[in-house]
């Protein structure tokens, strides 16, 4: 048999069996649910995760799902694990995948810290690479996390299908618009956006706040991308634009990646707003008003005011020189 995930045991309430297989141990708890580990009956194992309760009581979530396996199964990529069973018609459904050894990026960055500039790279060509293949099948992949990106033996793999939600472990990697359920392709670049700079810096760009905050800072601020490195800020700073109309697609960006077109420049600086505007135009209207003031004075009083007149200029002058005869 394979390598054996690394799990923990089973807890009160675990289910001993889930559809065929016999789970082995639990491996971690996240927002689709808790994802325990299975042999797969042909020396392998499986990641097999229980969807949560709260998720399957959302009206029209069971067809959603089912609906969502099906543009999965279509999905081949090498950087995507592979779904090999799921049931939607379970008390609690629940999806199997193949199992990929290996730490996740956010294991890595907690670990040894900011990935260094190559392997930063690698992996952001191997996501949006994968993302373009899911795209490719009619398919999204709304819930990418660095927790959901396992550095294996052959490349960054993407650990799974995702189960068409948005919890709160998905704050600040995933676009806010996924906790409407606004799901588009590209809102998945958000998430490699969000992925490639955790990787590279060790730090969400918007942070990891509630929803709200994150979803602010999203449309009034500016990620932080410091430690991004310089090719690929561009590209990063693009997938975070506010606007998802605005982002890169994933095989553009693929393209991009691979050396074989340029990468696309960071989006523009937002306009100003309109109060910030406004201040503006009172500001230079005020100047306008002053100089005019200043000419009537002048015309009014006959000339030009005396050379020296401010305290500033008696001091550039200096001491008044003593006349002759004095």
């Amino acid at each position: 048999m394979n390598e054996t995930p690394p799990t923990t045991p089973l807890v009160a309430g675990d289910p001993p069996q889930v559809g065929p297989y016999l789970l082995h141990g639990r491996m971690n708890t996240g927002g689709s649910g808790v994802t325990y580990a299975a042999p797969d009956g042909h020396g392998g194992w499986v990641a097999l995760t229980v969807v949560r309760r709260e998720h399957v009581a959302v009206p029209g979530f069971r067809s959603r799902f089912a609906h969502h396996v099906g543009l999965v199964r279509k999905v081949r990529s090498p950087g995507l694990a592979p779904l090999i069973a799921a049931d939607q018609s379970a008390p609690l459904p629940w999806f199997a995948t193949a199992y990929v050894p290996g730490p996740t990026v956010r294991d890595m960055v907690a670990t040894h810290g900011p990935m260094p500039g190559g392997q930063v790279r690698d992996l952001a060509a191997r996501i949006a690479s994968t993302l373009a293949d899911v795209h490719a099948a009619g398919a999204v992949y709304p819930n990418l996390t660095p927790a959901g990106v396992v550095l294996g033996p052959d490349g960054p793999v993407l650990a799974g299908f995702e189960a068409h939600v948005a919890a709160a472990d998905s704050v600040g990697w995933v676009d806010p618009e996924c906790f409407v359920g606004r799901l588009s392709s590209r809102i998945d670049m958000f998430s490699w956006g969000s992925v490639v700079a955790f990787a590279a810096t060790g730090r969400a760009p918007f942070g990891t706040d509630d929803p709200d905050t994150v979803a602010h800072r999203h449309e009034n601020g500016r990620p932080d991308l410091f430690g991004v490195p310089r090719d690929l800020a561009g590209p990063v700073a693009a997938a975070l634009a506010p606007l998802a109309d605005d982002r890169p697609d994933a095989a553009g960006l693929a393209r991009a990646l691979s050396g074989s077109v340029t990468p696309p420049p960071p989006p523009a600086p937002k306009r100003p707003s309109t109060g910030l505007l406004v201040a503006l135009g009172a500001a230079v209207l005020a100047v306008l008003l002053g100089a005019a003031l200043t000419l009537w004075a002048v015309g009014r009083d006959g000339g030009p005011p005396e050379t020296g007149g401010s305290a500033v200029g008696a001091e550039l002058e200096g001491p008044e020189e003593p006349t002759a005869g004095a």
